[in-house]
C-alpha cells in the first residue's frame, strides 16, 4: 500500500496534485447513459430503477466515473452538473425497459444543460458525452440494423457536441464503446446476437473517430477516450486493472448476486455495466488525458491494479464468489 501511495504522489494524484489535472477547466458537465448516471433515473422513478442491489441509484456497486471526476472540480469550488440517465440513447431505442420519459435522451439532456448551466460555465467549461450502447442494445442489435444504428448514433453524438459548442462549451470528452460482443451480455446470455453487437460497436467507433476530427476542424477541443482499447487490455490481463475476472458478472437479475464484498473484484457488476473498480480506473484515464502533460493511460490503470491488490490477496487466501 505504501508503494501505491508513493506512485500516486509521483503521478500527482493525491490531494492538490489530483486537482492540478483539471488543467484550467472551470466547470464539468456530464451527459450520457447509465455509464455516467449518478442517480438521475433512480430519482425520476422513485428508486425503482435501478433498485437493489445497485448502489444508491447507480448502475454499479459504487460511484460511477463521472461523479469521481466531478468531485475533483467540487474540491476546488467549481461548478458541476450531471444530466446522464440510465437507458438514454441518441436515437430511437424502442425495446428499452424504461421509456422516455422518465428517461431523458441526448437532445433532452442538452436542453436541460442549457437551462441549468446558465451563468455557471466559467471561462473554460468541460463536458463529457458517453452514448451509443443503448441505441445498439435496444434497437440496432435485436433488429439486425446495428451497422446503420451505430453510425447514426455516432453522428448524433458529434451533433450533440456541436450543440454544446453553441452553448459555450468548446472542450468535450467523447467516449467510444467497448466491444459489446465481448461483454457478459452477449458472451453468456445472448451469444446468437454477438456478431451483430460486434458490427454495431465497430460502426459506431469508426464513425465517432471520423466525426471527432471534424469537430476539431470546427474549432473544438476534443479528447477521445478509447474504451474499446482499454476493454481489450482488460480482457487480456484483468489483474492489471485490479480485478480477478473480466467475463463473469456479479449480478444477473433473478439468477445470481455475488455479494457486496466480491463485487469490486469483478470487472462487471451486471452483464453490461462495469464495477466500481473499473469506474475508478476510467476516471483516472480521463484525468490522465486532462493533465497539462498527458500521462499514458496504462500508468493510470496500474493505479487501479495497485488499489485492488489487497482485495486480490484476500481472494487468494480463501474469499470466493458465493
Amino acid at each position: 500500500i505504501a508503494g501505491g501511495l508513493l506512485l500516486l504522489a509521483a503521478l500527482g494524484l493525491t490531494g492538490e496534485g489530483r486537482a492540478d489535472t483539471l488543467n484550467g477547466y472551470t466547470s464539468f458537465w456530464a451527459l450520457g447513459d447509465s455509464l455516467s448516471d449518478d442517480g438521475n433515473l433512480s430519482a425520476a422513478t422513485g428508486g425503482a430503477a435501478p433498485g437493489a442491489p445497485y448502489y444508491q441509484g447507480r448502475f454499479s456497486n459504487g460511484p460511477v466515473w463521472a461523479e469521481r471526476l466531478a468531485g475533483d472540480f467540487a474540491e476546488r469550488g467549481l461548478e458541476t452538473g450531471n444530466f446522464a440517465y440510465g437507458g438514454s440513447a441518441v436515437g430511437p431505442a424502442p425495446l428499452r425497459p424504461v421509456p422516455a420519459p422518465p428517461v431523458v435522451d441526448l437532445d433532452g439532456q442538452i436542453g436541460v444543460f442549457a437551462e441549468a448551466s446558465r451563468g455557471r460555465l466559467g471561462k473554460r467549461p468541460l463536458a463529457s458525452l458517453w452514448f451509443g450502447s443503448n441505441d445498439l442494445l435496444f434497437n440496432g442489435v435485436p433488429t439486425g440494423t446495428a451497422r446503420q444504428v451505430g453510425r447514426a448514433a455516432a453522428r448524433g453524438v458529434a451533433d450533440g457536441a456541436l450543440s454544446l459548442r453553441d452553448l459555450g462549451v468548446r472542450d468535450v470528452v467523447l467516449f467510444n464503446l467497448p466491444a459489446l460482443d465481448s461483454t457478459p451480455n452477449y458472451r453468456l446470455l445472448f451469444p446468437g446476437l454477438a456478431n451483430e453487437a460486434r458490427v454495431g460497436t465497430r460502426a459506431f467507433n469508426a464513425t465517432l473517430a471520423r466525426r471527432a476530427d471534424r469537430l476539431r476542424d470546427e474549432g473544438m477541443n476534443v479528447t477521445e477516450i478509447d474504451v474499446f482499447g482499454l476493454f481489450g487490455e482488460l480482457l487480456d490481463d484483468p489483474a492489471r486493472f485490479g480485478v480477478v475476472d473480466a467475463t463473469t458478472p456479479c449480478y444477473v437479475p433473478g439468477v445470481v448476486f455475488c455479494g457486496d464484498e466480491a463485487a469490486p473484484l469483478l470487472a462487471f457488476f451486471d452483464p453490461v455495466h462495469p464495477s466500481s473498480t473499473i469506474h475508478a480506473g476510467i476516471a483516472d484515464v480521463v484525468r490522465a488525458e486532462m493533465a497539462p502533460v498527458p500521462l499514458p493511460a496504462p500508468a493510470f490503470m496500474l493505479l487501479a491494479g495497485l488499489a485492488g491488490l489487497g482485495l486480490v490477496r484476500l481472494w487468494a487466501h480463501g474469499s470466493r464468489i458465493a
